[in-house]
């Protein structure tokens, strides 16, 4: 096995590419292509030698994060622990492009043997927003539908959510501090204000 010990010039300058186009997929707000988003989900139950799932698709991490306690639980009766439970166990589709753009690159740009994994990633994160695996189902989400930053790209909204869901969930956040509610927000920052008078 050859070991690749430096890049060249060329494949260096590419990097900047790599780096642009998978921030781009992971900031996208473009609804999901839900035909294509099974399709690459399907594709990879094959790759593990597994049946094709059922597909559930939920508005945002939040709804899908219930629909995946009550899979786990077999019950429609979960509570907000089960539910937080499950953030631990989602696989973030398009919030993971930044780790994949590194495997493209590796896969795309060196001569290193390419595992049929990258492009099945790939494909996962420019179609998928969080989504949930099990044995014979997969619960989807969309992606965000808003995301808004500060000069410092950290997520930030004064006035509302930072990160918003087709649904109206998302995370409010300010200066990429997040926080539970508008309100615990509003108090934070007034106090946060007094503070510095």
């Amino acid at each position: 096995m050859k070991v690749i010990e430096k890049i060249t010039k060329e494949q260096e300058a590419k990097i900047p590419e790599y780096l642009k186009k998978y921030l781009q997929i992971g900031l996208s707000t473009v609804p999901c292509d839900k035909k294509r988003a099974e399709k690459s989900i399907t594709r990879y139950y094959k790759y593990k030698d597994k049946e094709a799932p059922e597909f559930i698709w939920a508005d945002s991490p939040e709804k899908g994060a219930i629909l995946a306690a009550m899979l786990t639980k077999s019950n429609k009766d979960v509570n907000s622990e089960e539910v937080k439970q499950q953030i631990t166990k989602a696989s973030y589709g398009s919030f993971e492009a930044y780790w994949v753009s590194t495997y493209a690159f590796i896969a795309d740009e060196l001569p290193v043997k390419k595992d049929e994994l990258v492009d099945i990633a790939k494909e996962i994160i420019a179609n998928c927003g969080v989504y949930w695996t099990f044995d014979d189902v997969v619960v989807m989400t969309e992606k965000p539908v808003e995301i808004h930053f500060n000069e410092n790209k950290k997520l930030h909204n004064t006035e509302g959510l930072a990160l918003v869901y087709k649904d109206g969930t998302g995370i409010f956040a300010i200066d990429g501090k997040r926080y539970k509610s508008l309100l615990d927000m509003t108090i934070n920052a007034e106090m946060t204000n007094k503070t510095m008078d």
